[in-house]
């Protein structure tokens, strides 16, 4: 039995030396590891963060300025430079402000072109200056980490107004400069975005977008936040309240837009179209139609003819409505905005003639109840060769730039 026992021992030592001898290896690597993870954490903290780096810049003799895109409310357009790839042109109405924008942006470069109507009148540049102070600037930049104002110069030569900054994003510094200058009612601004290598490319796009854009003063008795609609096979557009809906559209086919007791519809019409019948007879064939009521040839720019019909309705029940349907003939062919207001027997030719300002206060409050009508039909027009930018939520803001590439 004795031997058995002296062999259990043996045993016994051996896995306490074992194990013993495992414990303090461990413990050995353990040390080791958390010495060595600490030491990591000092070498990245002193390790300098990493620059990012732009690609070279676009050369300014391959930029063409061919396209132009028209803002979403129709207050404005402009011409695109490319390249670069803009993808998606966005556009917003920003109501606070009365601000129509249009921004491009890539992965280097943003265009943010705006135009607004303040609430109190600008009248000269130092006023224009003023404008632009550095709260609405602080406001302006708020997606970017930092900017700072680097100089500014108020052009009494070309009535413009010049500011140069340096903002950084994505810890990488840009520079921008932006144009701003007044046609009243509005104020118009282009700011261009660059990488700091690349000012020879931002010049070039402000020389170009500058004279580009073109502000449509000629509705400026509209209010900015309207919509617009424009159909990009046919390039008419109208604008309408902003509280109206498009019910139906396509491009290149007739578009319906419903409001407050009205229904709009805006198409291309086929036919010849040679005296008042031609369009009487067209009108006879409309849904609901009655009876005519009138015709007029209102005035239009560069002599383009059109004809005004006001017509009444009737529905299958019996409620009468009444109708105005406006013929313009822009690039040899005829578009047709017709507005039909079920439930009310007035011939709107005589509803939105303005009276004078000694007329009967019960003209003058009928005048105002139907000038939207009035309104919404001087917007009928054509604009030819132009997208319309993709609806976005009004941000306030220059977009950031979307990343940063490095070489």
């Amino acid at each position: 039995m004795q031997p058995k026992r002296n062999r259990s021992a043996t045993i016994m030592l051996y896995v306490l030396s074992f194990m013993m001898i495992a414990s303090l290896f461990t413990g050995f690597i353990s040390n080791w590891a958390q010495q060595r993870a600490a030491q990591r954490e000092i070498e990245a903290a002193q390790r300098p963060t990493p620059v990012p780096t732009f690609l070279p810049p676009l050369d300014p003799v391959t930029i063409s300025y061919s396209r132009r895109v028209l803002q979403g409310n129709g207050l404005f357009s402009i011409l695109v430079p490319e390249p670069p790839d803009w993808g998606e042109i966005s556009s917003t109405y920003e109501d606070p402000f009365r601000r129509g924008r249009i921004f491009m942006r890539d992965d280097q470069h943003v265009i943010d072109a705006f135009v607004e109507e303040p609430t109190a009148p600008i009248t000269d540049l130092e006023g224009l200056s003023q404008f632009f102070n550095s709260g609405t600037l602080n406001v302006s930049w708020r997606s970017y980490s930092a900017w700072k104002e680097t100089n500014r110069i108020l052009d009494t030569e070309q009535n413009l107004l010049v500011i140069d900054f340096e903002v950084t994003a994505n810890n990488r510094t840009f520079v921008s400069r932006q144009i701003s200058w007044l046609s009243e009612p509005y104020v118009n601004t282009v700011r261009v975005i660059t990488p700091d290598n690349a000012t020879d490319l931002l010049i070039n796009m402000l020389d170009n977008l500058v004279p580009s854009l073109v502000t449509y003063t000629d509705l400026a008795q509209i209010p900015t936040s309207w919509k617009v609609y424009y159909d990009e096979t046919h390039q008419h557009l109208i604008r309408y309240p902003s509280t109206w809906n498009v019910t139906d559209s396509a491009d290149g086919a007739p578009a319906t837009i419903e409001g407050e007791d009205a229904i709009l519809r805006v198409e291309r019409v086929e036919g010849a179209f040679a005296d008042e019948a031609d369009f009487t007879a067209y009108v006879e064939t409309l849904p609901y139609f009655s009876s005519i009521q009138s015709v007029q040839n209102p005035e239009y720019p560069d002599g383009v003819a059109a004809t005004s019909v006001t017509y009444l309705t009737q529905d299958a029940d019996g409620n009468v409505g009444s109708g105005n349907a406006l013929f313009v003939n822009y690039a040899e062919g005829w578009h047709l905005a017709n507005l039909v207001m079920p439930n009310v027997e007035i011939d709107l030719h005589t509803e939105l003639a303005e009276p004078a300002s000694d007329a009967p206060q019960a003209d003058q409050d009928r005048y105002t109840q139907y000038s939207t009508w009035n309104r919404l039909f001087d917007t009928f027009s054509y604009l030819a060769d132009v997208d319309l930018a993709a609806p976005s939520s009004g941000v306030g803001n220059t977009p950031i730039i979307e990343a940063t590439p490095t070489a």
